[in-house]
């Protein structure tokens, strides 16, 4: 009896050839604290995705996460001592990017956090209320520069307080200004929208060692607020 003709097995189709993906053989630096995930966790992402984990700021760095919690990002804490690298370099045309925990997670497909980090109520950095030497804070003679979308006043109604309360409105940004406002609506400051090229000059400049300071609408608010209760009110003497 012939033998039955043996039949082939099908050939299994080969692999398709992976596309690199955004965050392959990219460098990633993690700072501040994490909300959804350890630093262990953080890594492990970063490599499952093809990138690398860096050891400290750098030239060569690709991304710098910084952690939602308490982020600066969301209009919350301050800025540490790494992020403050890579804006050095920043300014001195590295490209480096700083983004959030949140961004991190989305570029590597994690899954999303299931409290949202970014507060609902969103108040702007007011600790500058007093200056770096303590006391209270004095604004008389000080350049205040405004710049994005404003969204409790006017760019008028802006000058006006500053000369309210002693300011100088400022016209561009120099190394002799002391304050850039960035309006609250859409702003970098709580995690939305970008950075407009008055900020990034400020930044510049913070980099080379001048003392401007970048802070929130809300905060130059809640700073004019305080100088007005702070004067004293004026008396009429009687005839």
């Amino acid at each position: 009896m012939p033998k039955a003709a043996k039949t082939a097995k099908p050939r299994k189709p080969a692999a398709k050839a992976k596309k690199p993906g955004a965050t392959d053989g990219k460098k990633f630096l993690f700072t501040g604290k994490l909300a959804s995930m350890t630093r262990s966790q953080a890594a492990a992402w970063v490599t499952d995705a093809g990138g690398q984990n860096a050891g400290s700021v750098s030239k060569d760095l690709d991304y710098l996460v910084v952690g939602d919690s308490g982020s600066f990002l969301y209009g919350a804490g301050s800025k540490g001592d790494k992020t403050l690298a890579a804006e050095k370099l920043q300014a001195r045309g590295s490209a480096v990017k700083i983004i959030s925990e949140t961004d991190f997670l989305v570029m590597v497909g994690a899954p999303a956090p299931t409290t949202p980090a970014r507060p609902q109520t969103k108040v702007g950095p007011v600790k500058v209320t007093v200056e770096d030497g303590g006391g209270t804070f004095d604004p008389v003679g000080k350049k205040f520069m405004f710049t994005g979308k404003l969204a409790a006043m006017t760019r008028e109604e802006a000058r006006s307080k500053v000369e309210a309360i002693g300011g100088v409105p400022a016209g561009s940004v120099s190394k002799d200004l002391d304050y850039l406002v960035v309006g609250d609506q859409g702003s970098h400051l709580f995690g939305a929208g970008a950075k407009g090229d008055k900020i990034l000059s400020a930044e510049k400049l913070q980099a080379n060692g001048f003392p401007v300071k970048i802070i929130a609408e809300s905060a130059f608010l809640a700073m004019a607020a305080s100088r007005a209760k702070a004067r004293p009110k004026k008396t009429t003497a009687r005839t």
